[in-house]
């Protein structure tokens, strides 16, 4: 489950990276590729059922666990835009870092507190 996790998250700061870097030269391009991974790998999630076994489970549960991450890159992507859009011009270039931070906080903190009450 662990690994899920790692996956999740490589996902979104990969997608997140992308989006920046790419949307900085069109704008259109930050919702894009994110949107563009989410249908790639839910498309090699309904082809893995047709290849069938543990292999096609594999490859199944991974590729869904890369289309949450993209659906939560997005999510980060529109909220950020939305924070972006209400302040002021001189905020801007915080606001992101500020957020994905918060983000991080609590996806390390949910994990934390999961684990302790595991051991429970």
């Amino acid at each position: 489950m662990a690994i899920m996790y790692l996956i999740v998250i490589t996902t979104v700061a990969c997608l997140l990276l992308l989006s920046y870097k790419l949307g900085r030269t069109t704008s259109s391009l930050k919702y894009t590729i994110p949107l563009i991974a989410g249908i790639v790998s839910l498309s090699v999630v309904v082809i893995s059922y047709f290849y069938g076994g543990l292999t096609g489970m594999g490859i199944g549960v991974v590729n869904f666990a890369i289309f949450i991450g993209s659906i939560i890159s997005i999510i980060i992507i529109s909220l950020s835009e939305i924070i972006k859009s209400k302040e002021s011009p001189m905020n801007k270039s915080w606001s992101f870092l500020c957020f994905l931070n918060r983000f991080i906080h609590i996806v390390l903190l949910k994990n934390t507190y999961q684990k302790s009450n595991d051991s429970d």
